[in-house]
């Protein structure tokens, strides 16, 4: 069984991710802010405006462990800006690396499965379909690809 103590830090992984913003302005960390935006996913929170709010109720629970120096989270504005030009293969790479550290000991239980999204859609409109890597005991989705072409079944 994992321990909390044994586990790396999230936002250490998160580091390598290359920041997208010009020095001038820059009011939180970036790492702060991916790990923010990924808890606020987490959560149920799926609107920028949302995660601001959830992180503006929780503050006082986020700020220090997230790396945050500020007295106020990060406006939903600085979160769209910023999420929009990070590069999320770098996201996928470190976030792998962190749950390769985590659970670099265990014996994973995992499942492929095809599953067909109900709220993303291809460039024509229709459901997204997609294969998917899952831990079992860590519910947690290791990898998906998108599935191209005419598939009638999984």
């Amino acid at each position: 069984m994992l321990s909390v103590s044994c586990l790396p830090s999230m936002l250490d992984s998160f580091s390598t991710v290359a920041d997208p913003r010009q020095r001038r302005g820059v009011r939180h960390p970036f790492s702060a802010i991916l790990g923010l935006a990924l808890l606020g996913l987490l959560c149920r929170q799926t609107e920028f405006a949302a995660i601001q709010r959830w992180a503006k109720q929780h503050w006082h629970l986020l700020r220090y462990p997230l790396g945050f120096t500020r007295g106020k989270p990060p406006h939903a504005t600085t979160l769209s800006r910023t999420l929009a030009k990070f590069s999320l293969e770098e996201f996928q790479a470190a976030f792998s690396s962190w749950l390769q550290a985590i659970v670099a000991d265990e014996t994973l239980i995992v499942a492929v499965d095809g599953k067909t999204s109900k709220q993303g859609l291809n460039p024509q409109g229709d459901p997204l379909q997609m294969l998917h890597l899952f831990a079992q005991d860590l519910k947690v989705c290791l990898a998906q690809w998108p599935l191209a072409g005419d598939k009638l079944t999984e």
